[in-house]
């Protein structure tokens, strides 16, 4: 009688040919990630509003490739215009946060609490379309991650007075 020699789908041919397809598909996964993260015209800037006690008052401006300006208005340690180069680090730090919050996507207000308590602004712009996010402190975890971040690079570096 004939035997039929039937090759498990298991074989190493299809084990090397899965492989193949998943090496593929996380190549095409990091491929997608470089290009939408690589948005030259890509900015943020973010806000913090004085309030009724000893809050910090500022506005940060930075675009994409790290370039940063602060204006220091109220309880901050510096008054007045900087700016300063953010290091790779924080400016890839910051820029994975913005781009895993997609704020293009989040809505344009969270709890902000009563006016006399601190404001706070993120704007992104992108493609020249402008989101403006306004929140408090009762936010979305990313949000914080968000206003952490900006508090390491605003308390790190060198910052070099404007003229």
């Amino acid at each position: 009688m004939y035997q039929r020699n039937i090759i498990p789908f298991y074989s190493v041919p299809f084990k090397g040919l899965m492989r193949f397809a998943v090496a593929i598909l996380l190549f095409s996964c990091n491929l997608v990630h470089y290009s939408s993260s690589k948005k030259s015209n890509e900015r943020i800037e973010f806000e913090k509003t004085g309030c009724l006690y000893k809050c910090k008052a500022y506005k940060i401006k930075i675009d994409f490739k790290g370039n940063s300006e602060f204006e220091g208005m109220l309880n901050t340690s510096l008054l007045g215009k900087y700016s300063r180069k953010l290091s790779k680090k924080e400016n890839t730090n910051i820029w994975d946060l913005i781009h895993f919050a997609q704020p293009e996507t989040m809505k344009s207000e969270y709890d902000y609490g009563a006016e006399d308590s601190q404001q706070k602004f993120l704007r992104y712009y992108s493609n020249d379309k402008l989101k403006e996010i306004r929140f408090g402190n009762d936010i979305p975890d990313i949000l914080k991650k968000i206003d952490s971040e900006i508090e390491k690079i605003v308390n790190g570096g060198h910052w070099i007075k404007a003229k």
